[in-house]
Order: C-alpha cells, then structure tokens, then sequence
C-alpha cells in the first residue's frame, strides 16, 4: 500500500507541476524494480529514460521499452553534467549517507529549468497510529537500511533552496490518513497469512479513499514531497 500510495502522488503532480512537453531526458535515480522508469518511458515515449540503482533487480528483465536504459550503478559515482530534464528520487536518498551530496549532483545534471521530484521518509515525525509491537519486523529492516540523513520539510526546503534550486511544491504526504491506509494494509500483510490477504482485498476500496484524502485533506505531518526546478 505505501508503494501504492507514494506512485499515486507521482501521478498526480507529474503533469501539474512539471511541464512533461520539455522532457528529453529523465533519470530515475534510485530506481529499485524500475516501476517509476518504466513509467516515465511508457508517458514520455519520445524521450530517453535511465534509471540507476546500485542493485540489479530482477524485475529489470521484463521491461522491453527501446527508451528506457536501466544500469548498476552507485548515485555517488553520479557525474553527469547539464544532462536530465527531469530526475526522479523516491524513497532512495535514505539509504545514502551524506545524500546532500547526492542531491548537489542532481542539480550538477539537471539542465537549466530541470526539475527534481524528491519524496523521501522522515524519521524526526515518525509515529504510529497502531502499537509499535505490529511493525516489529518493519522497525528492523529500517534500522539496518535507513542510514541517510533525514529532515523536516522545512529543513528539505533550505536545503534545496541554497543549492540553487526553486520550491515548486513542498508538502507531507503519509498524514494520518494515509498513514492508516499503509498501517492496516501492513498490519494483515505481515500476518503471512490467506486470513490476511483476503481482507486486504477487501477493505482496498477504503485504503484508496484514504489516500484520496491524503492527498486533498492532509493532516497532520508525514513524508517530505518537493517539486524544485533547476533555476
């Protein structure tokens, strides 16, 4: 559901705030399977799309597009130059120490008027809405992969602003609405079992009307959403 959710957002304000007629070139940068590049390359079908993760998925081998390039690489190794009309990082830079750095290369890549879509976990808000002791299993893998820095918006917001790039969006996302859609939906996942499985399926309509909420009704803070432009 938290993919689910965070793939929603990027429906949403890709084309609102980011004008795709401009788009030649596009990194996602952190790309994991690839679902955002993929995506990029089936929208944008006369621009060229790569996407870089330091780990070969295999779901890599089922993508057939001729625009979309994906690639083994490191996002420090990153030293492009005026390249990318629009890059892409989701839920990446938390798994990358000193990720400023990461992100004074973004800018590096971008062209003039690129634009950045960074959305990324903020541990300083993190709470739960359902005891802790249901996510036991989540806490541990977060502990061991989330080793990046991570700050409140408006700390996000300074930060991109003094490398040089212009706020376009800057908002939560996972308030309490859609903090609730991703706790239920965890909470009989991590059940293992057919029990679980089923009411998922069923209660799906209520997660995404949660997340519709989310989206239009925030409450509360949440994940960090920015939308910057390379000035």
């Amino acid at each position: 559901m938290g993919a689910w959710i965070r793939f929603f957002y990027f429906r949403y304000y890709l084309g609102r705030k980011i004008d795709l007629g401009k788009v030649r070139n596009a990194l996602d940068a952190g790309c994991g399977r690839g679902y955002y590049g993929n995506y990029l390359a089936k929208i944008l079908p006369k621009s060229t799309v790569t996407a870089y993760d330091i780990v070969r998925q295999p779901e890599w081998d089922d993508y057939q597009k001729l625009n979309l390039v994906l690639k083994q690489m490191d996002l420090n190794l990153l030293e492009e130059k005026d390249k990318y009309d629009l890059i892409v990082s989701v839920d990446s830079l938390e798994h990358i120490p000193n990720n400023k750095n990461i992100l004074k290369k973004f800018y590096t890549a971008l062209n003039s008027g690129g634009y950045l879509y960074f959305h990324i976990p903020c541990e300083a808000t993190e709470r739960y809405i359902f005891p802790r002791r249901l996510f036991k299993e989540i806490d541990e893998w977060t502990k061991i992969e989330h080793i990046g820095e991570q700050y409140l918006l408006g700390e996000w917001k300074e930060i991109l602003k003094g490398l040089g790039f212009e706020i376009l969006l800057a908002r939560y996302t996972f308030t309490f609405w859609g903090d609730l859609a991703w706790e239920l939906e965890a909470i009989f996942r991590l059940r293992e079992d057919k029990f679980g499985n089923r009411i998922n399926i069923l209660l799906m309509p209520l997660y995404k009307l949660l997340a519709i909420l989310d989206l239009f009704f925030p409450l509360g803070r949440g994940n960090n959403l920015l939308i910057v432009k390379k000035k």
